[in-house]
């Protein structure tokens, strides 16, 4: 199994969440402009600690402390207040580590790995039986579902769209 790829999806969707983010203000980073938007300080974050969290998965040094989780992992709630979050570049310098890494992480991981038991349960069940399997999904899919909410917010706050 090659997630080559996936790698190279991701690569251009990291490009992709640069260009939705860069005239985007630190203030507009944390707006929320209605109930239930995820807004980008969240989103960025939550990317970051989903492709840290593969990291360790897959044998890897994580690059992020535990407050990632906190704050952006599964059941973690949308904040417009600036101390609950690292900063823009901080955020957006994070995803492109943890994302760079486990590009490079995905790239040499053994077929032991790659054919290793999907951990997560939900995704699991839907049919991402292996590890391989998730990091496929988490290099490109996820990172898509939450840039279209990117992309989705752009507009909500009068932003044109990009694609």
């Amino acid at each position: 199994m090659s997630l080559e790829y996936a790698v190279k999806q991701n690569a251009f969707l990291m490009g992709y969440a640069d260009s939705l983010t860069n005239d985007l203000s630190a203030e507009q980073f944390l707006l929320q402009p209605m109930d239930g938007v995820n807004n980008p300080a969240w989103i960025i974050g939550h990317l970051a600690n989903t492709a840290d969290n593969l990291i360790g998965m897959i044998g890897g040094e994580k690059i992020l402390d535990g407050s990632w989780k906190v704050k952006f992992g599964g059941g973690s709630s949308v904040s417009s207040n600036p101390e609950d979050y690292p900063s823009k570049e901080e955020l957006l310098n994070a995803l492109r580590r943890t994302n760079a890494k486990l590009r490079e992480l995905s790239l040499t991981a053994t077929s032991e790995i790659l054919n290793a038991e999907n951990p997560v349960a939900r995704l699991k069940s839907a049919g991402m039986t292996t590890l391989g399997d998730l990091l496929g999904f988490v290099l490109t899919g996820h990172v898509g579902t939450h840039l279209g909410q990117l992309s989705a917010f752009r507009r909500m706050v009068g932003l044109p769209p990009l694609f």
